[in-house]
């Protein structure tokens, strides 16, 4: 994958994020934003990378800081697999005393916060 593919990828995600923040459909936050809701699907898809005038016609026309639509590495989260977790997961379970049973529950929650995350993450 080239970089800039890569880069187009991220920063559709980053808008799509941003848009679905503001809870709004793609035809209204492209309106808003003064672009076509074709090109806005092209860039949330990251098959465009768009322009600076561009970034900065979403930034301005909806208020939105130019730096919050390129602050997407933050996003970025590990994948944490289920299997990954499997052989720690039966450790847990299989241990009686009440610090095991509270790490199983973190664990848990880890893995939960982790798979959210993962649904998030710009398709390669």
């Amino acid at each position: 994958m080239t970089e800039m593919l890569k880069l187009a990828q991220l920063l559709g995600a980053q808008i799509s994020t941003i848009r679905k923040e503001m809870k709004l459909k793609q035809a209204a936050f492209a309106n808003m934003a003064g672009i076509s809701h074709d090109t806005l699907g092209l860039i949330e898809r990251g098959q465009k990378l768009p322009r600076l005038e561009t970034l900065y016609k979403i930034s301005s026309n909806l208020n939105i800081p130019l730096v919050k639509l390129l602050d997407f590495e933050k996003k970025i989260k590990p994948v944490i697999k289920r299997q990954d977790l499997q052989p720690l997961n039966l450790y847990i379970k299989t241990e009686l005393p009440r610090q095991i049973q509270k790490i199983h529950s973190v664990a848990q929650n880890i893995l939960n916060k982790a798979n959210s995350y993962s649904s998030a993450k710009p398709k390669k």
